[in-house]
This record gives structure tokens, C-alpha cells and sequence, in this order.
């Protein structure tokens, strides 16, 4: 067998847990844990560009929001190291010159019962995977699955029990979709499974806002900001709660994450979309210069 592909196959990959660089099938945490009892955790993903990320700072920050929402802290010197960490993770793994989905867990250990603990000991864990450049739009299918109101989680946070969001996009994968269209419990587009949405009709772009119980996602910020302070903002930028039928009836759409960063989409359940629009290219345009000054 290659080194290549020792590194592919699932068993010779290298993680980083708690401190130590492991062999993904060594590596060790203690089956008795709130973070596997509970889905007690949070978690972040992004994408390493020949080991340069952007907005790494964010996703730090939110990640150590999240880790207060469980109760306790991150340590100040992984937010010192967590560079060196990934871009030493990416040479282990020979993805070091290419890009890659890079994906930080926290779990909480402790027992069973939900007995509060002063200050709740941490599993960090991050590991890393070739990114998939092969797939160009995407086609989404409505599910029956609804995001969990703001009431009940904080859905600014990217919280591990996400099997609402596994639910979903499982639904429309059976579907024959590549991915979901989550509507709130009062029926209005949310989000998918994986993404934020925005579409544009007319001279006016369109995105669920915050009051749509979406996680925010960081390049969902970035668009904002391209809105904002380009030649972008002759169109005119709207944030609220629309239907289903609003989406459906845009001139283009698109899904936007920190890993597929900006993805038309072609397809929602029988309504086609355009995906090679010059209004599309200009986003990206617009982004590509916009990674080039941010991505560090």
C-alpha cells in the first residue's frame, strides 16, 4: 500500500486529541462521557486553503462561546497554538498544499446525570479531510423537519446535538437531493441542513434573518459584508422571514458555508434555477478578491 493511500484510508489518518497528534483508530476518549450521553459539545469547521484560513479568529470565537454555554472555558493557549496545531495536523495528513475541511470538536466528559459540574473537563479534538471540489450546484428538497426555536437552543451556536439538521438532510438525500430546505415551526425558510440560503428576485437579494432561528454562519457574515461595502450595494440587501414561495419563485439561488464557502443551487424540488449567472459570477469575483485580503 502507498503512503497516499495509507493517508485516504480511515484508519491511518492523524488526529490531534487533548494535547497528542494520534492515529485516528488509536485515539482513545471514555465511553462513559456527557458528551456522548447528552451530545454535550460544539464543534467548528473550516476550510484550509494550503494550510491559510479564513477568519480563523471567528471561528475561534465562536467556539469559545459555545464552550461557556456548556459551562466552562477554553484554554488560553489553544487559542495561542490552534494555528501551529492545523497546520501541522495538514502536514501529517498531506494536505498541507491543498484544500482541505478542517473540523475542531469539544465534547464534555463527566458522567451520567445532569448534575452541574463547577467547571466541566473538556475532550478537544481536531482532524482534517480532503475537501471535495468536484461538485459545482446543488438540488434541495423541502423536508418535514423544522429548526428548533431559539426559545429552546441557542441557534447561533454550533452546538454537537444537531440531529434535527442529520434528520433533515437525510430526508432529502433519500429524496434524491443533495441537501434541505428547513422551514421555521411557523412555516417561513430558515436555512439547510449544512447552509445558509439567499436568493435574489429582481433587483433585490433576500436572506432569512436572525428572527428565523438560522445559525448565522460566518460566510453568510461575509456576503453581508460584500453587500455592504461593494459594488454590490446598487442591489438592494433585505433580511426578514419569507415562504417557501418566495424562494422558489427567485431568479437564482445559493447556499453559502464556511467549507463549500459559496454553492448555486440549480434545483428546488421541481423548480429550476440558472446557476451560470453573471450576477453569480460577480459574487464571486467580489469573494475570491475578498479571501485574497483575509485569508491568513
Amino acid at each position: 500500500m502507498t503512503n497516499k493511500s495509507r493517508i485516504e484510508d480511515e484508519g491511518q489518518r492523524t488526529i490531534w486529541l487533548n494535547g497528542e497528534f494520534k492515529d485516528a483508530n488509536q485515539a482513545l476518549i471514555p465511553a462513559e462521557s456527557k458528551g456522548l450521553f447528552y451530545g454535550a459539545g460544539c464543534f467548528e469547521t473550516m476550510r484550509a486553503s494550503q494550510c491559510m484560513l479564513l477568519h480563523a479568529d471567528r471561528h475561534i470565537l465562536r467556539l469559545e462561546q459555545g464552550i461557556n454555554y456548556l459551562g466552562t472555558s477554553l484554554n488560553s493557549s489553544f487559542k495561542e497554538e490552534f494555528r501551529e496545531i492545523i497546520s501541522n495536523l495538514l502536514l501529517k495528513n498531506q494536505l498541507h498544499k491543498t484544500e482541505a475541511m478542517v473540523r475542531i470538536q469539544v465534547s464534555l466528559r463527566g458522567r451520567r446525570g445532569y448534575t452541574e459540574l463547577k467547571k466541566p473537563d473538556l475532550n478537544l479534538l481536531i482532524s482534517c479531510e480532503k475537501l471535495d471540489q468536484n461538485q459545482s450546484s446543488v438540488t434541495l428538497k423541502s423536508v418535514e423537519s423544522r429548526v428548533v426555536p431559539s426559545m429552546c437552543r441557542p441557534p447561533n451556536l454550533k452546538l454537537s446535538n444537531t440531529i434535527h439538521y442529520m434528520d433533515a438532510w437525510q430526508s432529502s438525500i433519500r429524496k434524491g437531493a443533495d441537501d434541505a430546505v428547513m422551514l421555521t415551526v411557523d412555516g417561513y425558510v430558515a436555512e439547510t441542513a449544512v447552509a445558509n440560503l439567499f436568493w435574489k428576485s429582481g433587483n433585490t437579494v433576500y436572506t432569512p434573518s436572525a428572527e428565523c432561528d438560522i445559525l448565522p454562519g460566518i460566510m453568510r457574515g461575509i456576503i453581508i459584508e460584500l453587500f455592504s461595502f461593494s459594488e454590490l450595494d446598487a442591489i438592494e440587501f433585505c433580511q426578514g422571514s419569507y415562504s417557501p414561495e418566495n424562494l422558489k419563485s427567485a431568479d437564482e439561488v445559493w447556499t453559502t458555508n464556511s467549507v463549500r464557502e459559496i454553492m448555486p443551487v440549480r434545483k428546488i424540488d421541481e423548480t429550476a434555477f440558472p446557476v451560470n449567472t453573471l450576477f453569480f459570477e460577480k459574487i464571486m469575483r467580489l469573494f475570491a478578491d475578498y479571501k485574497k485580503r483575509y485569508l491568513k
